[in-house]
């Protein structure tokens, strides 16, 4: 997708038609994006799909993507508890929580079962949810996963030293956030200043620092993935219908991943993206959207 004017009037569209909500969880105040009734097929009505972010990342991730899937499904792109404009208690942010987190999502918005769409960390917190919880899962696609491995970008490791990790987050620039997101995409031209903008003013948000930090010290360690975070060798239980697709230079978490997952998945699915980096669904988000509707149809 180029940044035409063209395009940037696209985006404009979709962000009027998309709808901002909350729903409270427990004592959380969740925010998540979906698209209005108008706009969802006779078939999306009844197949539930719920957009799971990455690591810093935001609900507005999938901005590309909601009103196209939509078109066939209901579609639910949540800020995941501690990140965006959900609220960010002062808890343990473990693999567990998120996996709880998202159950108590679908309980709240009485989602029984839906196709679930992950990227990096929010793909493994899909993946742990579709092995604990099998029977609400319809459909998995997994998207420049975290879990399949130990090795992650030495930006990631390095954050988690105690001192250096909070002096990188301690003042927080927009050229930093600039070139923070430069090293997702293949091409940088998707680093627009709307997108720093939005990160930066999400940076700034109370508690979103510390729950960065402590989220990705409980999966990262300065060698790389935590052992408890790595499900590599639980692959060959998943008994969800799966698809990988991953972005063929991606420089946060290595293609090779993509190739040691689909070999351990029974029946799994992968599509790899030419010149794409960690976020196919904004950087190849046309394609993206064909192959992920058509792989949950």
């Amino acid at each position: 997708m180029e940044n035409s004017f063209a395009e940037q009037q696209l985006v404009s569209e979709m962000k009027s038609v998309i709808e901002s909500q909350y729903i409270q969880i427990g004592d959380v105040n969740v925010h998540y994006l979906t698209a209005p009734t108008s706009v969802i097929g006779e078939e999306g009505k009844s197949s539930p799909v719920i957009l799971i972010h990455g690591l810093g990342a935001f609900a507005e991730t999938w901005i590309y993507n909601i009103l196209p899937l939509s078109k066939k499904f209901c579609v639910y792109a949540p800020d995941v508890v501690g990140f965006g404009h959900s609220d960010k208690p002062d808890v343990i942010y473990s693999l567990a929580y998120f996996v709880n987190f998202l159950e108590d999502f679908m309980d709240a918005l009485s989602i029984e079962r839906a196709s679930i769409v992950g990227n990096s960390m929010g793909g493994l917190i899909a993946l742990s949810f579709a092995l604990e919880h099998p029977e609400r899962v319809d459909k998995l696609v997994l998207v420049d996963n975290a879990g399949f491995g130990k090795k992650v970008s030495w930006g990631l490791r390095l954050l988690t030293l105690p001192l250096i990790g909070k002096l990188l987050t301690a003042k927080t620039s927009k050229s930093g956030i600039k070139r923070g997101l430069s090293g997702s995409f293949y091409n940088s031209k998707f680093v627009t200043d709307e997108w720093v903008e939005k990160a930066y003013a999400i940076s700034r948000l109370p508690g979103s620092k510390r729950t960065f930090l402590a989220t990705l010290r409980s999966g990262v360690g300065i060698l790389g993935l935590k052992r408890e975070a790595i499900l590599l060798d639980k692959l060959p239980q998943l008994q969800v219908p799966t698809l990988i697709v991953w972005g063929k230079e991606d420089k946060v978490i290595s293609v090779s991943q993509a190739y040691a997952a689909f070999k351990k998945i029974p029946k799994a699915q992968l599509h790899i993206f030419e010149k794409c980096g960690h976020a196919p669904q904004v950087e190849k988000a046309e394609e993206f959207n064909r192959v992920v509707s058509e792989f949950l149809i």
